[in-house]
């Protein structure tokens, strides 16, 4: 077991069975706190190794409170410093503790650290002055702590790598923030292929679509991808449906063990949409902390969640100039959509069923990209975010597929070369925020449906008010003082409108903003 998988189970164990610890496991367990580093190689260590039944339940009074485990122990360590040798004894005893209690570990044998160094006893004397009576140590050696050991009796849960507290490590200053080289390097590559897809021509002959074979074809990259029972592409035509039982079958078999979606249950198809496809959402939390208006504070985080947040939001940003307010919507809504697509192929859901569930991201689709290009970059963008946790290689590896796909897909009489985007009759509002949440708006900029200038006020009492107002930054005083030019409106709708805004909805009072020439946000002072 390599020494890091070893540190991701070291768990302190203070349950023990009536089992002896192994001479030849204690041996190695006191090896590794020999061979410990230390200052000049000084060494200034003494270990008094325990085992006596009797002798361990006195020493669990060495403290007031923490050292009831050494009453059942098989064994314990004790590790003192000599102070007439160095000045940092701590550091060093400390390392010979750290070193014995993974070795512990390693050997499946259960260790707790029990300090002993600045801490009381039961009878009220310091833990030092305790155990000096009891194991009559010498005066010029000092204790620092215990190790107990014995077989453990329940083995807790190894750590997970994804929970470490990664924003306590800063990166070249306090405060720093890590880059992450290898998504650095997957957005130039994007970056370059966003300049290849630019210089394709426009196709002026691109037929207009009805909304069902817009909803299709926003499939696209998900679409391409077989599994068993659909071996043939899905086409964007018409919704695809299994050939034969024993393909819809198959098909159902892979959505079950893959997905875990049940058969006729919509709410499990809901659920994995939502565990599997979800880095838009993030995204968008993701650029409440770049703007400086976090929606929470990371210590409000579970701890096994705040670790890998803090990585995932580091590994985002060097999209930030690609994709700007439009995040990974663009993968997610192909993805469910593909997700959606199977499902209705092998009948675990209905056509019907399909097509209500799909019209959210649909109207989404319309929000945040407004041609085939916008959406294909998006798209990749957030594929490989979605493989983050892989290699470079790897990453460039599904880098490589989905960029061919998106070739194919823009080629000569392809669907999204000859395809036009959708544009309804009428505008298609989405839910882009908590509905109740209402701001004020110029009648100027709604008309408009332009957004140049926002800024945020104590909220007024008499409607559900967030307290954002927003104007096209071209209003005078006089049009703005008459109260019918000022509108109640839904903040969400102000988002269907200018989504860039939706991650400024936590500032603080008092703050103000204008829009800049390349869509950013600056703030006014």
């Amino acid at each position: 077991m390599e020494l890091l998988e070893i540190m991701k189970h070291r768990r302190s164990v203070r349950t023990y069975t009536e089992e002896p610890v192994d001479e030849e496991k204690l041996e190695k367990i006191l090896q590794a706190g020999l061979l410990s580093a230390s200052g000049r190689a000084i060494r200034p260590w003494d270990l008094i190794v325990v085992r006596d039944r009797k002798t361990l339940k006195k020493m669990s009074g060495a403290r007031a409170a923490g050292a009831k485990m050494l009453e059942t122990a098989a064994c314990a360590i004790v590790v003192l410093g000599d102070q007439e040798k160095t000045d940092v004894w701590t550091e060093d005893c400390s390392i010979v503790m750290a070193n014995m209690h993974l070795m512990a570990d390693s050997l499946g044998v259960g260790s707790c650290w029990v300090q002993g160094r600045l801490r009381e006893a039961s009878d009220g004397r310091t833990a030092e002055a305790y155990l000096r009576e009891l194991l009559d140590y010498p005066k010029h050696l000092r204790l620092e702590a215990i190790l107990s050991l014995g077989m453990p009796k329940e083995h807790p849960e190894p750590y997970r790598l994804e929970a470490l507290p990664v924003e306590k490590v800063h990166w070249e200053c306090f405060g720093g923030k890590r880059t992450y080289g290898k998504m650095e390097h997957m957005a130039e590559e994007i970056a370059e292929f966003c300049r290849e897809l630019q210089k394709l021509p426009d196709n002026p002959g691109a037929g207009k679509v009805d909304r069902k074979t817009f909803t299709l074809l926003l499939s696209g990259l998900s679409a391409c991808r077989k599994i068993p029972g659909i071996e043939k592409h899905m086409g964007y035509k018409n919704l695809y449906h299994c050939e034969t039982k024993k393909d819809a079958a198959a098909a159902g078999e892979y959505l079950q063990k893959r997905y875990h979606v049940r058969p006729g249950d919509l709410d499990s198809l809901k659920m994995a949409l939502i565990r599997e496809f979800s880095d838009c959402e993030k995204y968008e939390q993701f650029r409440t902390f770049w703007v400086g208006s976090p929606m929470f504070e990371l210590e409000e985080l579970r701890p096994e969640n705040r670790g890998w947040f803090s990585v995932s939001r580091d590994m985002a940003e060097p999209f930030i100039p690609i994709v700007k307010e439009r995040g990974f919507y663009a993968w997610d809504i192909s993805e469910r959509i593909g997700l959606c697509r199977k499902a209705a192929a092998c009948g675990m859901i209905t056509d019907e069923q399909f097509w209500e569930l799909t019209d959210p991201w649909v109207r989404q689709a319309q929000v945040f990209y407004h041609s085939w290009k916008d959406y294909a970059v998006s798209c990749l963008c957030g594929a490989v975010f979605f493989m983050r946790r892989e290699s470079e290689e790897q990453l460039k590896s599904f880098l490589e597929l989905n960029r061919k796909l998106i070739r194919q897909l823009f080629a000569e009489g392809m669907p999204w070369q000859r395809n036009a985007w959708y544009e309804p009759q009428e505008r298609e509002w989405t839910e882009m925020f908590d509905i109740r949440q209402e701001c004020l708006i110029t009648r100027q900029a709604l008309e408009e449906e332009r957004i140049g200038y926002m800024y945020r006020q104590e909220p007024e009492e008499d409607f559900t008010d967030c307290g954002w107002r927003f104007m096209t930054g071209e209003e005078t005083e006089e049009y703005v003082s008459n109260p019918g030019n000022i509108l109640v409106f839904r903040y969400s709708d102000v988002c269907n409108i200018e989504p860039s805004v939706r991650a400024y909805f936590y500032a603080e009072y008092g703050k103000q903003y204008v829009k800049e020439a390349d869509g950013g946000w600056t703030e006014m002072t």
